[in-house]
């Protein structure tokens, strides 16, 4: 007895089910959307860490960003904000009001110690928007999360 499930053939011999799988190649969809969006000249969205003054001397990450994270606004196409690792002692966000050719340097306060927050190191940030457009930013490590007012509204 043969029946197909998920790609898989059942082969049954009296009380023994043998499982084996055959390999299905399928063609993928094309994937090319036209778009407008075209390269423009580099913009600095950071400037120097705002925390360096709460970083132990020596620190091996001053100056360091890393695990950026960027969401656009579903509202508004031109409003960009993105997130940031700084150091390890913060999160950092980078808000565009005009489509990532110019942006602002905001540091997210509550998130660590050097912020105002509990925690001395923080990892992992990520940003996102809610349908109307509120932002939020999170931490995964330790999980901390920072409702973030929304601009002109």
């Amino acid at each position: 007895m043969f029946n197909a499930f998920f790609g898989y053939r059942w082969l049954r011999y009296s009380r023994r089910v043998t499982r084996r799988a055959h390999l299905q190649l399928q063609r993928l969809d094309a994937r090319c959307v036209p778009h407008a969006l075209a390269l423009t000249p580099m913009v600095r969205a950071s400037g120097p860490d705002p925390f360096i003054s709460c970083e132990p001397p020596g620190w091996f990450a001053a100056n360091g960003e890393a695990e950026p994270q960027l969401a656009v606004d579903p509202t508004n196409a031109n409003h960009l904000v993105g997130v940031w690792n700084q150091s390890g002692h913060g999160i950092v966000a980078g808000v565009s009001v005009n489509g990532g050719n110019s942006w602002q340097e905001v540091p997210i306060s509550g998130m660590s110690t050097c912020t105002g927050g509990v925690w001395p190191v923080i990892n992992d940030p990520w940003v996102s928007f809610a349908a109307n457009g509120a932002i939020s930013a999170r931490s995964a490590s330790p999980p901390t999360a920072i409702p973030i007012r929304r601009n002109g509204r």
